[in-house]
């Protein structure tokens, strides 16, 4: 069975979980599964003021 994940990047409360978990309210092909995952984590990325450029290991 293939998935279709749902990232949040907040953490659901109780009920918002229980919404998800219980029902099937997410938009999704028939035959598809649904996962849900939560990212707190910031990603790396370019921000403002190029705030990430030098952290990485580009050329070295």
């Amino acid at each position: 069975m293939t998935y279709m994940y749902y990232v949040f990047n907040f953490k659901p409360d109780e009920h918002l979980r229980v919404l998800l978990g219980n029902f099937d309210l997410m938009p999704r092909p028939s035959g598809v599964g649904v996962k849900y995952r939560v990212v707190t984590k910031k990603a790396f990325g370019f921000g403002k003021k190029h705030t990430n450029f030098l952290s990485s290991n580009f050329g070295a």
